[in-house]
């Protein structure tokens, strides 16, 4: 039997409210999932069925997200991280999800985090240089301009058909999605230095030498296909193949991908004798 309970982790200017979906009352494993850019943790929902056995799931809204009521700060996540981390128990798997997995990444290749292991989807390699097609980049400005005269359905509209969102979900799902980020402010587009400032880890990256897994959808867009790549390459990462799947494929495959993590994170736990099954 699944239980849910929320914990209160003191950070810079505030706390940060953890909910933990757990099967056991000793879990060997805590798998943190880190939400991406105008998401927030309802964006694993479909993920707490993994609380099973001897393993934990948490969520929480990073700094100007979802519920959160704290000034978002990007810079400032890479502490929250360390004490989120620090107050889970087990060995912390990090599951981070486009900026979520950037954050995630970051963390750990600026020693903020020691994670038992990484799971990245849709993420970016700080400092890797790619060809990004127009229609894949994200208009900051344009974001900018809208919550600023207070456009927000033109935002909602704009940013639910964007590849990044929209691709892996059919015609009746795409209607849903809005759903996921209808409670993003726009807080760090407006906000004066609180998205991430540009930062070249290639080299930390090369050195972590931990398990690292990319999740990749077939229908991911071919920039963040390449980061991923590039992981994979610095540092051996196994690689998860979503046939059917986008840049948000946890959600519109849920089952493939929860099957691919499960699997995963149990032979990182038993690699280190934990024996999850």
């Amino acid at each position: 039997m699944t239980t849910s309970g929320v914990i209160a982790v003191p950070v810079d200017g505030g706390s940060i409210q953890v909910t933990i979906h757990s099967g056991a009352l000793m879990p060997a494993i805590s798998l943190l999932c880190v939400h991406g850019w105008t998401l927030d943790q309802h964006s694993f929902d479909l993920q707490r069925v993994l609380a099973q056995k001897e393993m934990v799931v948490a969520t929480f809204d990073r700094r100007g997200f979802g519920a959160s009521p704290l000034e978002p700060d990007f810079a400032r996540e890479l502490d929250d991280l360390s004490k989120v981390t620090r107050a889970l128990p087990g060995r912390v798997i990090v599951y981070g999800v486009s900026q979520g997995a950037r954050l995630a990444l970051r963390a750990a290749a600026l020693g903020s985090i020691a994670p038992a292991g990484l799971i990245l989807q849709g993420g970016h390699l700080d400092g890797y240089v790619c060809e990004e097609l127009p229609e894949e980049t994200i208009p900051f400005d344009h974001y900018r301009a809208c919550f600023a005269s207070g456009e927000v359905e033109a935002f909602q509209n704009h940013w639910g058909a964007h590849p990044l969102i929209a691709a892996g979900f059919g015609e009746a799902e795409s209607r849903n999605l809005q759903g996921y980020f209808s409670h993003y402010r726009g807080l760090d587009l407006l906000t004066p230095n609180a998205l991430p400032t540009p930062m070249d880890l290639q080299h930390r990256v090369r050195e972590l030498g931990i398990p690292i897994m990319t999740v990749v959808g077939s229908l991911e867009t071919r920039a963040r296909r390449a980061h991923a790549a590039e992981i994979e390459r610095l540092t051996g990462a196994h690689r998860l193949i979503v046939e059917g799947g986008g840049h948000l494929c946890h959600l519109s495959h849920p089952d493939r991908v929860n099957a691919g993590v499960l699997d995963w994170c149990a032979g990182v736990s038993a690699r280190a004798g934990d024996g999850v099954e």
